[in-house]
Order: structure tokens, then C-alpha cells, then sequence
């Protein structure tokens, strides 16, 4: 084998050490992420699981028109504030449909819960309370309420 083939043998080799070490990360994070989803199931009785995805899926399905709605929302709102010139009038009311949309997409989350938990059996709703607490305690991961994720700022530290 002559020198180039060499090297471009020796870089596809490291390249494809580096993607699926990133695939085999992403994939990880994702599992994780899941996992309290999955110890629940797990813990609740069949009829519970079966319920809970019933709502969720019809959740979802009656939610898809609120997603596109967003999507587009946020377009509306990448695109104002990208103008030249900042219209702050035109701005507030694409704010404002931005969160009405999400409002009532928390409403909707708010009611399936609702009806959700009026008819699991004890045992799983104290399984479903005990996840959703979770989902708020997260400490700085997805879902948590935590802002800033860096902690406080050591003093002369750069930003």
C-alpha cells in the first residue's frame, strides 16, 4: 500500500470510531432519559399501562394541529425578530398566540391527567404522581424548571 492510501485508510477507521461512539452516546442519552418512564410501566398493572397509552396516543393524535400551529408560531417569531427593522407591536402579538398555543396545549396535558387519574386504580395513580414529581426534580435535565444548569458563577470567571 502506497502512503496516501495508508492515510485515508487510517482516517476512515477513526472516523467511523468517532460516529458510532456518537451514535452509542446519543443512543445512552435517550435510554436514560426514558428510564423513569420505563420503571414506571413496570410498576403499574396492565389495565393502568393500557390506559395510559390510550390517553397519551389520542393526546397526541388531538394535539398534532396545536404542534403545527406552534412550529409555525415559532417560525412567525424567528422571522420578526430577524427583520431589518424590529416591530415591537407585531412582535407582542405573535408572542402572545405563541403562548396561547401553549396554554392550551397545557390544558389539554392538564385534562388528560385529570381524567386519567379519576379512573387508574390507586396503586398506579401514586405510580403516575410518583413519576411526574420527578419530571420537576430533575435538577438541571430535561424537564427541569432550572434555568441557569452552570451552577453559580465563580467570581472573575469569564461569562
Amino acid at each position: 500500500m502506497n502512503k496516501t492510501v495508508k492515510i485515508l485508510f487510517t482516517l476512515s477507521i477513526i472516523a467511523n470510531v468517532l460516529l458510532v461512539g456518537t451514535a452509542g452516546g446519543m443512543a445512552f442519552h435517550e435510554y436514560r432519559e426514558n428510564a423513569s418512564w420505563r420503571e414506571a410501566n413496570r410498576e403499574m398493572s396492565a389495565e393502568g399501562r393500557e390506559m395510559m397509552r390510550t390517553s397519551f396516543d389520542r393526546m397526541h393524535m388531538e394535539m398534532a394541529p396545536l404542534f403545527n400551529e406552534m412550529r409555525e408560531s415559532r417560525e412567525a417569531l424567528k422571522v420578526l425578530l430577524s427583520e431589518e427593522t424590529f416591530n415591537p407591536t407585531q412582535f407582542d402579538l405573535a408572542a402572545q398566540k405563541y403562548r396561547d398555543i401553549r396554554r392550551q396545549m397545557g390544558e389539554k396535558m392538564s385534562d388528560v391527567t385529570k381524567q386519567l387519574a379519576a379512573n387508574l386504580p390507586p396503586q398506579d395513580r401514586q405510580t403516575m404522581a410518583d413519576h411526574l414529581v420527578r419530571g420537576f426534580d430533575s435538577k438541571g435535565k430535561k424537564g427541569s424548571w432550572r434555568c441557569d444548569k452552570s451552577g453559580p458563577r465563580k467570581p472573575g470567571a469569564p461569562d
